[in-house]
């Protein structure tokens, strides 16, 4: 304790260190160590003997102590659009764009893994979208450059500055079961983050009325059955019989020798 206290120990003022699996700095070394975390609100406050069971290590340029801070727009794995409410030492708390409220223990928040859309400045909305196999002539170039020319109008007519977007792109995507699918997407500002839903919706429905305007054939799913044809059963009876012309059964033994009993001629005296 005297080296912790000294700061020559395995955990020394001012680093950073992973307590209950979140990141901290020791802010100060005393009978009482205060942890503090830059993105999290509160304190986390040790006695000097458990601080002693812990490991720091110099803090790198740069680094990054959590993955959000309260305001930013959070994609989770499922790909519900939250926003961040509040984030201390002790727990998380989302809001969907419903309302309602999601909450997460700090550490067990850091292995949800989220994408923010609010961080690096951009971030990026994709869709898929799928026309008819007739229109394969032309689907690697007249298409796509079709439904990009709609995409960027839409934009603007739904009011979003051209500064907030770029690389409006359409590419051919993959040839599907039943439909020739092109890979739609566009780069977005940051702060139109908690408008994600909203974009994606747009993206779609510039497809569609650039199908519209044209006459392009939307395709559905299909489902192709096929039969096989299996010959009948062959009748136990062959060809031109049928079962009415049919034997009947033997009679047994005993009644066949009793019939050709009273059948014999009586001898004649």
């Amino acid at each position: 304790e005297v080296n912790l206290l000294l700061n020559l120990g395995s955990a020394r003022e001012g680093e950073r260190v992973i307590y209950n699996g979140v990141p901290y700095r020791i802010q100060s070394l005393n009978v009482f160590t205060t942890l503090t975390n830059p993105l999290l609100a509160g304190i986390q406050r040790l006695p000097l003997e458990q601080v002693g069971t812990l490991y720091s290590r110099p803090e790198l340029a740069e680094e990054s102590w959590f993955p959000s801070q309260a305001g930013d727009a959070l994609l989770l794995a499922d790909r519900t659009l939250v926003t961040v409410e509040q984030q201390n030492v002790e727990q998380v708390i989302l809001k969907t764009l419903g309302g309602s409220v999601i909450q997460y223990k700090t550490a067990a928040f850091l292995e949800l893994n989220v994408e923010n859309l609010s961080r690096n400045g951009t971030f990026v909305v994709a869709t898929v979208f799928g026309l008819d196999y007739r229109y394969q002539q032309d689907i690697l170039d007249h298409y796509p450059a079709l439904i990009r020319a709609g995409v960027s109008e839409a934009l603007e007519k739904a009011g979003f500055d051209a500064t907030l977007y770029r690389d409006v792109n359409v590419e051919f995507r993959t040839a599907n079961a039943s439909s020739l699918d092109l890979q739609v997407w566009a780069t977005f500002d940051s702060s139109l983050a908690r408008s994600y839903r909203k974009l994606e919706r747009l993206l779609q429905q510039a497809c569609v009325r650039v199908c519209n305007q044209y006459d392009l054939n939307i395709p559905f799913p299909q489902l192709a059955l096929h039969v096989e044809k299996v010959a009948p059963d062959t009748p136990p009876w062959s060809a031109g019989f049928t079962p009415s012309q049919a034997a009947s059964p033997a009679p047994s033994t005993a009644w066949a020798a009793g019939s050709a009993a009273r059948a014999e001629p009586v001898p004649q005296n």
